[in-house]
């Protein structure tokens, strides 16, 4: 598991139990509303002891604005099994931001800093995936930004459609392209 990282504005940490209090009350309609699969009103403790318990997470952080320590988002990544490659596993990304952060640039930092620190750095050969909910224009954006690109679309748990976004790192591209 991915431990403390720093980036330019934020830093992340791994989630503890205690983080619970600073999304209380959070699971709203503003955060749910491009998250369905976490219903309006979920109970924060509840939501991070599933997120504990997760044992495919190679990640699972609270996020930090640097200057201020508060707690202004989380991410995971975490084993997927549904990626565009057969046989092989994907790493799912998912992350939020509480809504009175959001046009900061924070998520572009966080997954810019994913992409680049961890996935290409370390010669990944893993796809990393994203799955956006119609409607969520600025995750999109900031997928395609960071060279993710649109796979598929399929209806969610939440019976919302949404759509696969892919990222493959150069380590995986030239594997791809030996076989």
């Amino acid at each position: 598991m991915i431990q403390n990282f720093e980036m330019k504005r934020l830093k992340a940490r791994p989630l503890i139990r205690n983080d619970s209090q600073h999304f209380l009350n959070r699971f709203d309609e503003a955060l749910c509303q491009y998250m369905p699969e976490i219903p309006i009103g979920t109970d924060a403790l509840v939501w991070i002891d599933e997120k504990l318990g997760c044992s495919d997470c190679y990640l699972c952080h609270a996020i930090e604005d640097i200057k201020s320590n508060h707690v202004v988002g989380f991410v995971q990544l975490f084993v997927a099994n549904n990626g565009t490659l057969k046989d092989k596993l994907a790493l799912e990304l998912g992350y939020f931001f509480l809504p009175e952060f959001w046009g900061n640039g924070y998520a572009t930092e966080l997954v810019s800093s994913i992409i680049h620190g961890f996935v290409e750095n370390n010669d990944w050969d893993q796809e990393v995936i994203g799955w956006v909910y119609d409607g969520n224009i600025r995750s999109v954006k900031l997928l395609e930004k960071n060279r993710f690109l649109k796979a598929q679309s399929k209806v969610g748990l939440s019976g919302k459609q949404k759509t696969m976004y892919v990222y493959q790192s150069k380590h995986l591209k030239s594997l791809l392209k030996k076989a």
